[in-house]
């Protein structure tokens, strides 16, 4: 199996791990209250939708993909930054993607009539929660699958 696949499951693992518990208690806690009040005009799809039933867990699989392929090359400065690697790879993906990133809150802003900044505000604890959980989880599942290889070179090594 090469590194990619490799770092495309763990990348997958703490995306699926996050996703469900972080958005479950989201859920519980605060979106069961707050998604009765969005915008009709919005156009949000109800959860119970067939159109989200059948694509919700075939998106993540390709989301993930995504994540994987854009922090890949970055996995070494990840590993470098040791404690604040989590936080690193929850800032890129807050700060770029729903901020500054295409389509971004930004963005719409600009160009949609009908943004709810509602949805936006409702969403930020579940998005920081996720996200950190998914940085250090990710960055925790990194470091494990690299201790094999980091103690076969130590053991390797004369000069230890």
């Amino acid at each position: 199996m090469n590194s990619f696949a490799r770092f495309y499951a763990r990348v997958a693992a703490a995306h699926f791990l996050s996703y469900v518990i972080v958005g479950a208690v989201s859920y519980m806690l605060i979106m069961r209250y707050c998604l009765p009040r969005v915008p009709p005009d919005v156009g949000l799809r109800a959860i119970t939708s067939t159109h989200v039933q059948i694509w919700l867990w075939p998106a993540q699989f390709v989301r993930a993909l995504v994540i994987a392929a854009a922090f890949y090359p970055l996995r070494d400065t990840l590993h470098r930054a040791g404690r604040l690697a989590g936080l690193l790879v929850a800032g890129l993906m807050v700060g770029i993607g729903c901020l500054a990133g295409f389509n971004g809150l930004i963005e719409n802003l600009i160009f949609y009539r009908n943004v709810s900044l509602y949805l936006y505000y409702i969403h930020i604890p579940e998005i920081l929660a996720q996200t950190l959980t998914f940085g250090y989880l990710l960055m925790w599942l990194e470091t494990s699958a690299a201790r094999p290889h980091l103690q076969t070179l130590a053991a390797s090594d004369p000069g230890s």
